[in-house]
């Protein structure tokens, strides 16, 4: 993600940390000149860039003061707090992010709208989307400028992208999504087949909630995954009568987040969002794979 900041919020990024990660969070005004390479005139304006964004990112938590007797730089920071906040903010307001953050919601007429859209120049946008679109083809995914400016590709590939970018983006600092509030899309996960998922005991739940509601929004906005989809699995499929009532209520509860489906619908919508839960792995706290792997007749052929 760090390759999204431009060169001015790289250089604020790197004089942050370096002060960071000295002892006691302070370095001299001798090793920032020497091993970040700057003017003194470029180190005062910087740190003064830094503050000013702090504040007005909200850190209040945050700032970095100067010694004038000891030439030196601290940065003053709560106990708990992270830089990584910081940072993140930055990330936040790069172009390639509000390039990707605005496609997901929006097409447009041409570059022109896109580029005043982000505040980018038109020669700006376009070597942006060129550099995004060589990282977004390892993912079937691509932004066109034909017609119109969009993101295309598969859908699927599509909700898993943005669910990472916008975890690493946003982390706990805040929610994204307007439409469903974190505890929503928490009480959803309870009615979710224990086997799949155990809300009172998994390990990076953050990362089940931004893809549940990244695969939400997506579906609220009518792009659909193809259900001629090949998945490397077969899609869940409850087995048991605990997990076919939990899967009920699973859906029941999708349906009110997603309205206006039919059931068949639904249930596929609901069937890909419990298969990727399970394909996240080590995001899960499933100790052994849920019974439907073990008594679907396409897996059982696979094994």
């Amino acid at each position: 993600m760090r390759e999204y900041l431009d060169s001015k919020s790289q250089k604020k990024v790197a004089l942050l940390e370096k002060i960071f990660y000295a002892e006691n969070h302070t370095s001299t005004q001798e090793e920032l000149l020497n091993d970040l390479n700057i003017t003194y005139p470029t180190l005062i304006s910087t740190i003064k860039t830094i503050n000013f964004d702090i504040e007005r990112f909200g850190y209040k938590a945050f700032s970095i003061v100067h010694s004038a007797p000891n030439l030196s730089y601290t940065l003053k920071i709560s106990d708990n707090c992270s830089i990584q906040l910081i940072i993140n903010a930055y990330i936040r307001e790069s172009p390639k992010f509000q390039i990707l953050e605005t496609l997901l919601l929006s097409s447009f007429p041409n570059l022109q709208a896109l580029a005043k859209k982000v505040h980018v120049s038109y020669s700006g946008i376009k070597k942006e989307i060129k550099e995004l679109n060589e990282e977004l083809r390892e993912r079937n995914l691509y932004i066109s400028t034909g017609n119109q400016v969009e993101i295309t590709g598969d859908e699927f590939s599509l909700r898993i992208f943005y669910a990472f970018l916008f975890l690493v983006a946003y982390s706990g600092d805040r929610w994204p999504f307007s439409f469903v509030r974190y505890d929503e899309i928490t009480d959803l996960l309870e009615s979710c087949p224990k086997e799949i998922y155990r809300a009172n005991s998994i390990d990076k739940a953050m990362m089940i909630h931004y893809y549940v509601a990244m695969h939400l929004l997506r579906d609220r906005m009518n792009c659909q995954i193809d259900t001629t989809r090949q998945f490397k699995v077969a899609l869940y499929k409850a087995c048991t009568e605990e997990s076919k009532k939990s899967e009920s209520a699973f859906i029941k509860k999708v349906a009110k987040q997603v309205p206006n489906r039919s059931y068949k619908e639904m249930t596929y919508t609901t069937q890909i969002i419990l298969s990727t839960i399970v394909a996240f792995g080590s995001y899960s706290s499933i100790e052994k794979m849920p019974s439907f792997f073990y008594m679907d007749e396409q897996l059982e052929e696979m094994g």
